[in-house]
């Protein structure tokens, strides 16, 4: 008995709780066949003249198993696999399998499957015009953009090589002529270094300054 007027039985290797049978004055495992299977539930409480009882689901206890109410037995479920994912598992009917999501090339897995979830797939950012990829995406993370240095600073700088689409602008130091023994021979431009060269030196006793030196002369 359940301690309430009810009657616990054997179904081969779980244990059920039999309904209460309204109009019957004892619980068999035959009078249980007669209710649940037609509704699938029990009556947690006995039924008298001033209440009708309680009725619950007769679940199996084992959790792996279903309640088959046209066969009245606990049936084991069937398995997911690796494609699939539980979507429930009702009491009274199978495990419900469902296909995983496959991310798409221009997507990638934003949240990992479980064996009760699906995957959950986002779009892939794309770069715009004034950004480059500074990181790739991979499966299971998104593209990393970031904004393109507008230009080098021309007063101290050149650019050694140009954005492309997943790399920065390149910048250097310009060279800066030693203002005692060097002459800028050649300006710097937006994508060139200055050129530097030596200062004439008057042979001492057979030359002259006839000029003296200049930063680019």
């Amino acid at each position: 008995g359940d301690g309430s007027g009810g009657w616990w039985w054997s179904n081969g290797d779980e244990w059920v709780l039999s309904p209460w049978n309204a109009g019957q004055s004892s619980d068999s495992p035959a009078d249980t066949a007669a209710v649940y299977t037609q509704s699938g539930l029990w009556n947690s409480v006995p039924p008298s003249s001033n209440y009708v009882g309680v009725c619950m689901r007769l679940e199996c206890v084992d959790q792996n198993k279903w309640h088959d109410v046209i066969t009245s037995s606990c049936v084991t479920r069937s398995s997911c696999s690796s494609a699939e994912y539980d979507a429930g598992s009702p009491w009274n009917s199978d495990r419900d399998c469902q296909p995983l999501t496959v991310c798409l090339q221009n997507q990638y897995e934003l949240t990992a499957a479980t064996s009760t979830s699906n995957r959950v797939c986002a779009e892939l950012r794309q770069c715009n015009g004034t950004e480059f990829e500074s990181a790739p995406p991979t499966a299971s993370s998104d593209r990393i953009c970031q904004q393109v240095m507008l230009s080098c600073n021309s007063s101290t700088s050149f650019e050694t090589s140009p954005p492309t689409a997943t790399s920065d602008r390149q910048c250097a130091l310009l060279r800066v002529c030693d203002s005692g023994t060097e002459y800028q021979s050649v300006p710097p431009t937006v994508t060139s270094d200055r050129s530097c060269a030596s200062l004439s030196i008057c042979a001492a006793g057979a030359e002259y300054e006839a000029a003296s030196a200049t930063p680019t002369s």
